[in-house]
């Protein structure tokens, strides 16, 4: 003690104003507040995609950490990512080991949540206990935190989301709806960003600029890695954006709420890029383990993906020279802001959409470590699982989808097999609950393969091997006393 743990996120550097929402909130999140000292404190960040909810709360984490013990990262873009980051919550205190299957490891960091201590076994004295904070990043479906939130203590919990009604909930208290940031730290940022103070001639430019950037911290982030590669002055650049050259430095790609638009460098992008791309939009935003990207695959065939290591890394440092992509050197992992990963996504057409899903798949298929036969050991495979299985749930979720609205989407019995092992690792993480949308999806993919001809008995092996992880997962449901809530 003290442990900070942020895992991705890094320190903001460059953060700008949110000086009272920072105030507001350790008004409600702070465990020296006399009026809830002695409860469960939350709080609830809102807003639409770019405005810099993610930003604020490690801007928080950081500057507010001499008022906490422990800080936790939780990344809760769905419930299985989430259940693993909290039983991790016990891995990093040394409450339990990595072996640990994540059900158990969960309920072994609740326990330890609603009553903390340094050392198990004394009495919680003041001397004895511990204040905690935990960060639930990307809270867009509230049902994720169901099963992964503490019943009882006396920590703080801040919540980031799109969700408006967030803040309203049975989990947040209190909340706010974060807005754009103001002219003058717009400004600032900017000129942060580029490096570039803007000189009394430029002062208007950069005033003007930055009402056209409606206060996005995301698209002036961008904007500002457009200006260092050009190397623009603050005049040049507001010209190109307002006389019809815009369409030569950034494309405008969405419309988000309240009218506003975001600009995006896409169209200045090379082919191998653009393509590296939409692959990694169809994964997971957060996780993606850069050597996946990396294997060779004969199958899928995606128009202009980099065909070598030499044109992946030109592909990926145009990403980075952008700010489209970033890059945790720590754990070699790929990132990219789900906006942007929103909008690569809208901006493709049905052929390259199918395309890229179908790279995607192959190199997550190729790098997924399949169970096997002979040499059973699920300790051995379990850190492969883990880096990969993110951008599987993705990927599942976008299969879902394309099925439902897109019926000639071409199948494969590998997908199958794909999404039943991943199933069977569910089982061995001890979440059997988990298991039944992986391996019903499996199912449905093998009974429309069923009656095509050149696949007819993988298809139908493959529906086999689902009815049999779905049996055992409804066996341990039983097992565990939950058949009414399977049912």
């Amino acid at each position: 003690m003290p442990c900070l743990s942020l895992k991705t996120p890094k320190k903001m550097d460059n953060f700008v104003g949110r000086e009272s929402t920072l105030e507001m909130l350790d008004e409600y999140l702070s465990p020296d507040t006399p009026a809830t000292h002695h409860r469960l404190r939350s709080f609830a960040i809102c807003g639409l995609g770019g405005i810099g909810k993610t930003e604020l709360a490690v801007k928080y984490a950081y500057s507010r950490r001499q008022y906490f013990d422990v800080v936790f990262w939780l990344r809760a873009n769905d419930e299985e990512t989430l259940a693993a980051d909290i039983a991790g919550i016990a891995v990093e205190l040394g409450l339990t080991s990595a072996s640990i299957n994540v059900a158990a490891g969960r309920d072994i960091a609740m326990r330890w949540l609603s009553q903390p201590t340094r050392k198990s076994g004394l009495p919680d004295t003041s001397q004895n206990s511990l204040n905690w904070l935990l960060i639930y990043d990307n809270v867009d479906d509230l049902d994720v935190l169901r099963n992964n939130w503490p019943q009882f203590g006396t920590g703080s919990i801040l919540i980031t989301t799109r969700d408006a009604q967030a803040q309203h909930s049975r989990y947040a208290e209190n909340g706010v709806n974060l807005a754009p940031l103001s002219d003058t730290e717009s400004q600032d940022l900017i000129q942060r960003l580029t490096h570039v103070p803007a000189t009394p001639s430029q002062e208007e430019a950069l005033c003007l600029l930055s009402k056209k950037l409606d206060g996005l911290p995301l698209a002036i982030n961008h904007v500002s890695a457009v200006f260092r590669k050009m190397g623009l002055s603050h005049s040049e650049l507001l010209r190109c954006c307002s006389k019809g050259g815009i369409d030569k430095i950034l494309e405008r790609q969405g419309k988000i709420q309240g009218g506003r638009y975001l600009y995006w460098s896409l169209d200045r992008l090379s082919d191998p890029a653009r393509a590296l791309l939409q692959v990694i939009s169809l994964l997971d935003q957060d996780n993606i383990p850069r050597k996946m990207l990396l294997y060779r695959t004969s199958k899928a065939k995606l128009r202009n993906y980099p065909s070598c290591v030499a044109e992946y890394m030109d592909a990926q440092e145009e990403l980075f020279s952008s700010s489209l992509l970033n890059l945790d050197r720590d754990q070699w992992k790929l990132s990219l802001h789900r906006l942007v990963q929103d909008l690569v996504r809208l901006s493709m057409d049905e052929d390259t959409l199918f395309a890229a899903f179908h790279m995607a798949l192959d190199l997550v298929i190729i790098g997924w470590p399949f169970q096997s036969t002979k040499d059973h050991n699920p300790i051995a495979r379990l850190e492969k699982c883990e880096q990969v299985f993110p951008s599987v749930l993705c990927l599942k979720d976008g299969l879902k989808q394309l099925i439902n609205t897109s019926p000639h989407f071409p199948l494969n019995v590998d997908i199958a097999r794909l999404l039943n092992d991943a199933g069977r690792y569910m089982l061995e993480r001890g979440l059997p609950d988990e298991t039944k949308s992986l391996c019903e999806l499996a199912l449905e993919i093998g009974q429309r393969l069923e009656g095509v001809q050149s696949s007819s008995q993988e298809a139908i092996a493959t529906i086999r091997e689902s009815h049999s992880v779905l049996g055992i997962a409804l066996a341990e449901t039983t097992g565990n006393g939950k058949v009414g809530s399977s049912a």
